[in-house]
């Protein structure tokens, strides 16, 4: 539990805790399109290939964005439910529960779910608050400040939430008394939050903070997504 935990960690810092940089300077557009194409593939495209398609560009786009960290704590945990599914469909097949699971289709599973557990992570931390908020300054000067105000206040809830745990593993407490702790301290930390920037919260941005595009990561988001273009016109 301590090295998934410490996982999760590493994958919630790459979310969280980091600035403009990497895959999160490409272009919205160049996101949009290759999550677009990819939930496409794997919902028109049955079996092994497409699965294994999608799960490779992810994994090289997070490679290429993030670095090897990124790639190995996000493979490991995004392992998990794939190997969850693929072992319970084995094991209820051999039951007889649901129908026979080949050894190949446990496998297929397996891809599949990990693929989409995947794409889902790689989409979180290419995300890029900065021009979220940006974009909602058009519709709402609230919402755009709600971004940020969520980005900065997730970690404390984070943090709070483990400490907790930890408390009542030392204390031989078991998880569910720890969460109304936990809870309690994120409400306390919001209504602070709230108070603190009431003035904030009734005047829209003045101007909005600057999020420079780089190419070179647009153009590894439009190559990858031509790749998944390209598995969708294979029969």
């Amino acid at each position: 539990m301590q090295v998934i935990g410490g996982l999760v960690d590493l994958v919630y810092k790459s979310i969280f805790q980091t600035g403009e940089e990497g895959l999160r300077r490409a272009h919205p557009a160049s996101k949009v399109l290759y999550l677009v194409l990819s939930a496409a593939l794997l919902a028109l495209k049955p079996g092994l290939e497409p699965g294994l398609l999608v799960l490779a560009a992810s994994l090289a786009l997070g490679l290429y964005g993030f670095g090897l960290w990124w790639a190995v704590s996000s493979y490991t945990l995004s392992s998990i439910p794939g190997l969850w599914y693929s072992l319970t469909a084995l094991l209820l097949s051999r039951i007889g529960y649901i129908g026979w699971v080949s050894p190949l289709e446990a496998l297929t599973i397996y891809i599949r779910a990990t693929s989409v557990s995947l794409l889902l992570l790689l989409m979180l931390s290419s995300l890029s608050p900065t021009r979220l908020a940006n974009a909602l300054s058009r519709v709402s000067g609230k919402a755009s400040l709600a971004v940020y105000l969520t980005w900065r206040m997730t970690p404390y809830a984070f943090k709070s939430t483990v400490e907790s745990l930890a408390i009542g593993r030392l204390k031989g407490e078991p998880a569910r008394a720890r969460i109304a702790p936990a809870i309690a301290y994120m409400l306390e930390l919001g209504s602070k939050v709230r108070e603190a920037n009431a003035y904030r919260l009734r005047s829209p941005p003045s101007h909005k903070v600057p999020a420079p595009h780089q190419i070179k990561y647009t153009i590894a988001f439009t190559a990858a997504s031509l790749l998944i273009a390209l598995g969708l016109t294979l029969p």
